[in-house]
């Protein structure tokens, strides 16, 4: 395998989800200080001056959430957008946040070296103008110094890094390494998986309402507390939510019965009544019987649902955990993805990002030790207690927080590696 990492030492981050300041409500991203400093400063002291590589494992520009009304303008639900409406968004994440990319400048022009892994919110990399763009930003720096890994992964010495969206069925891609496809009228689109259609259909509409949402953890906790809150929050119409209602009626279940794992089901078919009232009351917070009623309704009027239920017409009692509501990870799948890399013999460092949840933990095996690490995220978190359900007022006002991680290598010899705290924030 070609080795990508030019330095004995490196660092990786992931997650970094940098948007357009210009939509404040969807703009999670406000540590440029803190991203420029580990550039200018933490690095280069842990490398002892000598050059370095940065390896920004995944979802570092946050496409899906910038100029937000052209993920709804593409028809095909596994497509999303085009060359140029890619080549938009990412001009936009570099006008809204120069400090970032000067630090990426400045940082290749001292002889260090940058590689940008792909995750699900930054797909769209593949597009040669896009990532020709984020060249630009960077100074210009040609490959090796500045490259775009397009398998989306890195392995060497021992070391294997990953963003990890692909062991989440939600945000699996089919076409992982090859994302650019021919839609139906000719033209090239990037691959949407059901995750990021979620986003541009749903989420994005979500978090405007309630921009505090991509803040809120535990993640397990999330898709609960936004559907109680939208439910007994009057100001969300009740067609409103029966929009979100027939999304999950008619993708949302075709999704659990394994579409998005390959098994595509084109037609689905019909959507009941039945399926309708199971989805309402997997989430029932005590919203008015006659709300109720008429969210069932809309629902029913939207998706043209019948009257006769069907076998399999049930949604499971849990439908946020299995299909990872609002665009999260199956941490499960990471983890038994984590453990078949270093059972390989091959390994002994398996990082991801994609969790946004950091941690470092040693695994036990034959002879010697192994490393599952998580790098975390770089946008702001709400801490919820176990079995909390706050109000809007009170998630409105909650103080948010910051966990940020880098995974430092030492890759002579045996590697070495540690999961390390931004000193500066």
């Amino acid at each position: 395998m070609t080795s990508r990492i030019l330095h004995p030492t490196a660092a990786m981050i992931s997650d970094v989800h940098v948007g357009d300041p210009e939509n404040a409500r969807l703009e999670d991203f406000d540590r440029d200080e803190a991203f420029a400093h580990l550039l200018d400063a933490e690095l280069p002291a842990r490398a002892g001056s000598r050059p370095t590589t940065l390896v920004i494992a995944g979802d570092f520009i946050d496409f899906p959430q910038i100029l937000p009304e052209l993920g709804k303008a593409c028809s095909v639900e596994r497509l999303g957008t085009t060359e140029e409406e890619s080549l938009a968004r990412i001009r936009r994440a570099i006008l809204g946040h120069p400090r970032v990319f000067r630090a990426l400048a400045d940082f290749l022009a001292r002889g260090n070296q940058v590689l940008v892994l792909p995750g699900n919110h930054d797909i769209d990399l593949h597009f040669p103008k896009v990532f020709g763009a984020l060249r630009e930003a960077c100074g210009g720096a040609p490959a090796p110094a500045l490259e775009f890994v397009s398998e989306g992964k890195i392995e060497q010495n021992g070391v294997y890094l990953e963003h990890g969206n692909q062991y989440s069925y939600d945000n699996w891609f089919e076409h992982w390494g090859d994302p650019i496809r021919t839609a139906p009228d000719g033209a090239r689109r990037i691959e949407r998986p059901w995750g990021t259609l979620f986003m541009d259909i749903v989420y994005n509409d979500i978090e405007d309402a309630y921009p505090f949402v991509n803040k809120l953890y535990p993640h397990d906790a999330l898709a609960r507390v936004v559907l109680r809150l939208m439910c007994d929050d009057t100001r969300i119409s009740v067609r409103a939510l029966a929009r979100l209602a027939a999304f999950f009626v008619t993708r949302g279940k075709r999704a659990i019965a394994g579409w998005a794992l390959g098994e595509e089901d084109e037609d689905g078919g019909p959507v009941t009544r039945t399926a309708i009232e199971s989805f309402v009351d997997t989430f029932d917070s005590g919203m008015a019987n006659d709300r109720r009623r008429a969210l069932i309704e809309e629902t029913a009027a939207i998706t043209g649902a019948s009257e006769a239920p069907e076998a399999d017409d049930v949604l499971p009692p849990d439908i946020g955990g299995r299909i990872g509501l609002l665009g999260r990870t199956d941490e499960r799948g990471l983890d038994r993805r984590a453990r078949e890399l270093l059972r390989s013999g091959k390994r002994s460092v398996v990082a991801f990002g994609h969790t946004h949840a950091p941690f470092a933990r040693s695994v036990d095996l034959p002879g010697r030790v192994g490393w599952i690490i998580n790098t975390g995220s770089w946008i702001p978190r709400i801490e919820l207690g176990a079995g909390e359900a706050p109000s809007f007022a009170e998630l409105a006002v909650a103080p948010r927080s910051h966990d940020l991680r880098y995974l430092w290598l030492q890759l002579e010899g045996s590697p070495r590696a540690s999961l390390e705290p931004l000193t500066s924030r």
